[in-house]
């Protein structure tokens, strides 16, 4: 309900003739005869003062009788004291605003107490535990208000922790930004991602509220995860290298040996291994860049010239004829990663020469601020419904057929033209060909 004056709220904002109730100093309920029912009589006086936190004369409920003599002067207040007994007084401005947080502070904490996760509020000084939800309670104990924090959510702590954000709360005597930090505790054995911040409390301090939510499912897939890297890494790639390499030194043999044949053969062999070295690589990088771990090493790049090299390098010299080049006259300054731009052409220039038996461009501008990419074919093309979802993990369209392929390149294409701030698209229409493009911001002309 909105504060107003008691008589505004209960609908009887005049009295008869036009009197104004705040000049008269009573409540027309008792004095006017055509305000008997729901908005007057003693029915209606009651109500008006079993509002809480209305307003009187422009302020808190009963502050007003204070300052003047006319409230308690009023009838209706009269009938209710002579009803309930001497015990009912007017509420004094300090005991209105207490009584009015404590109701805000009630309904707060019954949302909080709802929380799947940890929350509890504790005394900035003294450590003691002010408030903790029903969540809270089942993992640690419901003996927890009144006790220090230290004391009852980590094990064998008897003085505050060393990691203690509580110095960090309060900034020039105001609470200040949260602190966002993981912790394990140990008397759960579990893992935590808490958001400590400084709160006004009811009783006007400032106290700790931390939440904590559980994130030991996610450390554990994190842990999996850096492992899966490491057997990847050296448990899958050292032995496949190891039999790349015999099968090259065999096969070397095979011909000196006139077998050719033979030789031709373990060209099967080595172009699985390749395959599998490209998908090894594929998922390596695709567990890196998700997980943050993949190092950027920025310089100032020419695009244009980055572009025109980097394509000849890595062209299948079969597919080298049939690449066409075009680029602006002047240079298109990035920033960016040389190393990791690589795979980024190198994967949108594989997909069109494999796709496509007609001539391939590439082709460099600048364009609105950014250095633009783009790999232009005359292939199969793409339907409309398959280009929102190119760029996702593991995505094969519809129209590779069985050509073989990881479902990860596009993808790690976009999460490394992410990872320098740029943008990654495709445009593309069935049976006439496919346009991959990708854009980073150009680097202004003063910078070094």
């Amino acid at each position: 309900m909105p504060k107003a004056n008691c008589w505004e709220i209960m609908g009887c904002g005049r009295q008869v003739g036009g009197h104004r109730v705040a000049e008269l100093g009573v409540c027309p309920a008792t004095t006017c005869a055509t305000c008997a029912g729901a908005n007057g009589g003693v029915q209606g006086g009651r109500l008006c003062w079993a509002v809480a936190g209305t307003l009187c004369g422009g302020e808190v409920q009963g502050s007003f009788a204070a300052k003047s003599a006319s409230c308690t002067a009023c009838e209706v207040f009269k009938r209710v004291q002579a009803e309930e007994g001497p015990a009912f007084q007017l509420l004094t401005p300090r005991q209105a605003d207490h009584h009015a947080m404590v109701e805000q502070f009630v309904s707060i904490m019954s949302i909080i107490d709802a929380i799947n996760g940890v929350v509890y509020v504790a005394d900035l000084h003294t450590h003691e535990i002010l408030f903790v939800n029903t969540y809270a309670t089942k993992l640690f104990g419901d003996q927890l208000v009144g006790k220090r924090c230290y004391e009852v959510l980590q094990s064998g702590q008897t003085a505050p922790c060393s990691f203690c954000t509580n110095d960090r709360l309060v900034v020039d005597g105001q609470p200040g930004p949260p602190v966002v930090w993981e912790r394990l505790d140990t008397i759960t054995h579990r893992w935590f991602m808490c958001s400590d911040r400084a709160i006004r409390w009811w009783d006007g301090r400032l106290v700790r509220m931390e939440v904590a939510i559980d994130i030991s499912e996610g450390k554990a897939a994190e842990q999996f995860r850096d492992e899966y890297v490491g057997l990847i890494s050296h448990d899958l790639r050292n032995p496949l290298n190891s039999m790349a390499l015999m099968a090259q030194v065999a096969r070397r043999s095979l011909q000196k040996k006139g077998l050719t044949a033979e030789a031709e053969s373990l060209s099967t062999v080595l172009a699985g291994a390749a395959r599998m070295n490209t998908l090894i690589a594929d998922l390596l990088e695709t567990t890196r860049l998700e997980a943050g771990q993949l190092e950027l090493r920025k310089r100032r790049l020419d695009l244009v010239a980055w572009a025109v090299q980097t394509a000849r390098r890595i062209a299948p010299p079969e597919a080298r004829d049939r690449l066409v080049m075009r680029a602006c006259d002047e240079p298109v300054n990035v920033r960016a990663d040389p190393s990791r731009l690589d795979r980024v052409l190198e994967n949108l220039l594989s997909n069109a020469l494999k796709y496509s038996h007609a001539p391939v461009m590439l082709d460099v501008r600048r364009q609105d601020g950014e250095g633009v990419v783009s790999v232009i074919d005359r292939g199969v093309g793409l339907p409309a419904a398959d280009l929102p979802k190119l760029f996702q993990r593991f995505y094969r369209a519809s129209t590779h057929g069985r050509v073989q392929g990881t479902g990860l390149g596009l993808y790690n294409a976009r999460l490394l033209v992410e990872a320098h701030g740029g943008r990654i698209w495709a445009e593309s229409e069935v049976a006439r060909g496919s346009s991959f493009h990708f854009a980073l911001p150009v680097e202004p002309s003063q910078s070094s």
